[in-house]
């Protein structure tokens, strides 16, 4: 009734552990997506990471539309290839996403390194690492954010670069990903991002 642990009760590891699934997720969805204790806790610091998470979890989300997209559109599933109801709904997600990811994530790391220099409690127990991971994770976004204004703001050129991986460059052998230094400052960051953050802190 109030929140207490079943090992208040007498006897406890004589009983039958009673799990629910159901009731795990909906407490975890929210701590997970929307930082909930954060926002309970430390409401300042909510305003800038959840942005920052915002942007990260909706990257991971534009790479996963960006392989369906390439997939669909090289014809592997039944029904797939060329243009289709499918893939413009899939390049739609993947613009809407894509640029909501880059704004909230860049506002966001930026918004976490002027917190963490700026606010005395969080300057005190920061590490060198902390302060690398940001700047990092903000190199990607800017560069992301920069190559998306200039040359590539649907996202089109980053699905081309997506069906290169796929067919090792075959599928458009005109282009190349590299062309702009922001371009290819994305794909070497992307690149060493997603080796990098599940072998640090990061992976949390």
């Amino acid at each position: 009734v109030y929140g207490g642990s079943y090992m208040e009760k007498t006897d406890w590891w004589r009983s039958p552990v009673q799990t629910s699934p159901l009731s795990e997720a909906k407490y975890m969805a929210p701590e997970i997506l929307l930082l909930r204790g954060l926002w309970k806790a430390n409401r300042p610091l909510w305003w800038v990471s959840f942005p920052f998470h915002l942007g990260l979890y909706l990257m991971l989300g534009v790479f996963v539309l960006l392989m369906i997209s390439a997939v669909w559109t090289l014809g592997l599933p039944p029904g797939g290839g060329g243009d289709g109801l499918i893939r413009n709904v899939v390049a739609g997600a993947v613009a809407v996403c894509g640029w909501i990811g880059l704004i909230a994530g860049g506002i966001g790391s930026l918004g976490l390194l002027l917190k963490r220099l700026s606010d005395r409690d969080l300057r005190l127990y920061a590490t060198p690492l902390d302060y690398f991971n940001i700047i990092f994770i903000m190199a990607f976004f800017v560069c992301a954010a920069l190559t998306a204004v200039f040359t590539d703001p649907l996202f089109h050129g980053a699905r081309l670069y997506f069906m290169g991986l796929l067919t090792a460059g075959g599928a458009d052998p005109s282009y190349r990903p590299g062309q702009s230094f922001f371009g290819a400052a994305t794909i070497v960051l992307g690149s060493l991002l997603a080796a990098y953050i599940p072998l640090s802190p990061l992976s949390h």
